[in-house]
């Protein structure tokens, strides 16, 4: 299993950006606990040595499925989830101005499209939620 160490001491400094990041393994379990409380994720457990954190498999794949980001935890950084949001933003008032171009027409047979969904969706629910308490009877 390859592993990459994440030590704060085996650089100079000189290359790691001047932002005051702690990527101390002290750090990297305190950012993890705070995500992990927030988004009711449970942590893993970090392999460490001599205050360096280790790029597991197991690692990665918590970070595949708790959506964490990894630049936050391990780093301190939060520029690429500023990014992230940020492009999530302009794509969502992308839809925004795209739904303001509709005249009074279209305004009208998508929000009557909307709300046909929306029907078909609850009318789904039920269908399972009855399925699933007559099975359970």
């Amino acid at each position: 299993m390859n592993r990459r160490a994440l030590n704060s001491t085996a650089t100079s400094g000189s290359d790691l950006p001047k932002t005051g990041r702690d990527i101390s393994d002290e750090a990297v379990r305190a950012r993890m606990a705070e995500f992990c409380a927030r988004f009711d994720v449970a942590p893993i457990k970090l392999k460490t040595r001599k205050g360096a954190v280790y790029l597991t498999e197991d690692l990665m794949t918590w970070f595949k499925t708790s959506g964490a980001s990894m630049d936050w935890i391990l780093w301190g950084d939060a520029m690429p989830m500023a990014g992230a949001a940020r492009e999530k933003y302009l794509e969502e008032n992308g839809i925004r101005d795209a739904l303001r171009k509709f005249d009074e027409e279209e305004s009208k047979m998508f929000v009557s499209a909307l709300r046909r969904f929306d029907a078909e969706v609850r009318a789904r629910r039920e269908r399972i939620k009855e399925e699933t308490e007559g099975a359970s009877q």
